[in-house]
């Protein structure tokens, strides 16, 4: 799976951080445990996948900036893409994304309450 997102060099580097071949560093029960509300915008930021991990730290503005955009409709978000919002959050060094991040972060967490 991660082939199909990532280079080789950065299949190398999320493996030295910790994620596993699907491209996360947790299991599916310990995700479905997650409480996203008993949580701050960085604790979530854990639970991002390893594709949004690699891409925030390769600075790949282009794949980050299109899954930035407000939902236009309901949508049911997982503990994992909401710790990918949050990873852009606080990790991005582009400030616009990290804005476009966090903002996006506060709207999915307001609506989900």
């Amino acid at each position: 799976m991660l082939e199909n997102f990532l280079s080789t060099d950065e299949i190398s580097y999320v493996k030295n951080h910790g994620f596993g071949p699907q491209g996360l560093r947790f299991s599916l029960e310990e995700l479905n445990e997650v409480r996203p509300s008993q949580k701050t915008m960085k604790e979530m930021a854990e639970y991002a996948d390893a594709v949004t991990f690699a891409k925030v730290h390769s600075n790949d503005l282009v794949f980050l900036l299109p899954m930035l955009a407000p939902p236009t409709k309901t949508v049911n978000i997982s503990t994992t893409g909401l710790g990918n919002v949050a990873y852009v959050a606080t990790h991005c060094t582009d400030p616009t994304c990290r804005d476009k991040a966090k903002s996006l972060y506060n709207l999915l967490v307001a609506v989900a309450k």
